[in-house]
């Protein structure tokens, strides 16, 4: 469970949308077509990414907080 959040954070951490490197560019002035696409694409990886960590973690999250639930159902 602490393996799966971490990686879980991990995923989040290493791909914020919009990535930073994308927001400095836009500080110098207008996209261009190119950094457009590309932002487009990292856009799209990192929501794929993302995805694929919250079907892993939440699963995961959930039979922990059941087992908890269990356990402190038998103790009352």
């Amino acid at each position: 469970m602490a393996q799966a959040g971490a990686e879980y954070a991990e995923a989040i951490d290493q791909h914020i949308h919009p990535p930073i490197q994308y927001l400095m560019e836009l500080s110098r002035g207008p996209l261009t077509g190119e950094q457009k696409d590309r932002y487009r694409s990292s856009a799209a990886e990192t929501g794929l990414h993302v995805d694929d960590m919250q079907r892993r973690f939440v699963p995961l999250a959930r039979a922990a907080l059941d087992e908890l639930m269990d356990e402190a159902d038998q103790r009352t």
